[in-house]
């Protein structure tokens, strides 16, 4: 089976996750994303929804790769009728957290690098003594730039420092305050539907992911989100919690219920965009 993916470090280790949950050998199929071409401009200007994904599903459709593995943030709320989610997986892992540069003055306005207006709106909100700084590049670099004193603290996706840097030391932000982007740290791989090795792929699935990424995918599409919007959406099918923390230009709103399905996650979601309309 060819396995699509981005060339990132963190997209690779994510690729051999599903290769180790696959079994057997297959050839890694590395393609350059439009996201991964700038890394110098915020996200939402130059263009936001599907920047680190359209150009691997293209490949899918087109063939020249059996399936591609995503992650599950980085995927628009709809994709090409022909293409599949067949698996997803690895959910629990879904908080923002932050990390501080250690020679950080103590006193002063705080310097937060992200590349996410979701954080950047969240952290006007909740960390008044904070500054929103744009921060693109991988992984790799974000780290450097924070460990040479350009940012007091960076805040990343808790599933990006595990997988990259189980060593390296970061604070929970809670998913009641920081709600999640939608499907936040689960892993996800799109196939063709008419694809042979469709049975193959969802043996990797777990279902408590399965329902995760169902509940945020359906409230995400109501709100018509991608990654670029500052908006957040988190279910932990575990407590049956929804949270929902949506920002428009001149209005904010956050809650959170426990929703046992579907229904009552649309039903609410429609709600707030009633109120927020």
């Amino acid at each position: 089976m060819k396995i699509g993916t981005r060339e990132s470090r963190l997209a690779l280790i994510q690729t051999e996750m599903f290769i180790s949950r696959l079994g057997g050998n297959h050839e890694l199929v590395k393609i350059k994303s439009a996201g991964d071409m700038d890394r110098e401009n915020p996200l939402r200007d130059i263009g936001g929804q599907g920047l680190f994904v359209n150009e691997i599903n293209k490949n899918v459709l087109k063939g020249n790769i059996d399936c591609a593995v995503h992650s599950g943030k980085d995927l628009p709320s709809s994709i090409d009728e022909n293409l599949e989610i067949v698996s997803v997986f690895d959910w629990t892992n879904y908080h923002d957290v932050i990390l501080l540069n250690e020679n950080s003055v103590e006193s002063g306005e705080k310097k937060i690098g992200t590349s996410s207006p979701r954080r950047e709106n969240q952290i006007k909100k909740y960390m008044p003594d904070c500054r929103a700084l744009n921060l693109r590049g991988n992984i790799d670099t974000r780290l450097k730039r924070l460990d040479s004193g350009d940012f007091d603290g960076i805040i990343l996706s808790e599933a990006a420092v595990k997988r990259m840097y189980p060593m390296r030391e970061y604070g929970i932000l809670p998913e009641n305050v920081f709600v999640p982007a939608p499907c936040q740290g689960i892993i996800a791989v799109v196939a063709r539907k008419d694809s042979p090795h469709i049975q193959q792929i969802k043996g990797t699935e777990e279902p408590m992911a399965r329902k995760r990424w169902d509940m945020e995918r359906c409230v995400s599409r109501i709100f018509d989100m991608g990654c670029s919007v500052p908006n957040g959406i988190f279910y932990n099918p575990e407590n049956e919690m929804l949270y929902i923390d949506i920002n428009g230009e001149d209005q904010t709103f956050t809650t959170q219920k426990r929703i046992r399905s579907m229904e009552d996650g649309e039903t609410l979601a429609m709600q707030i965009k009633e109120i927020l309309n």
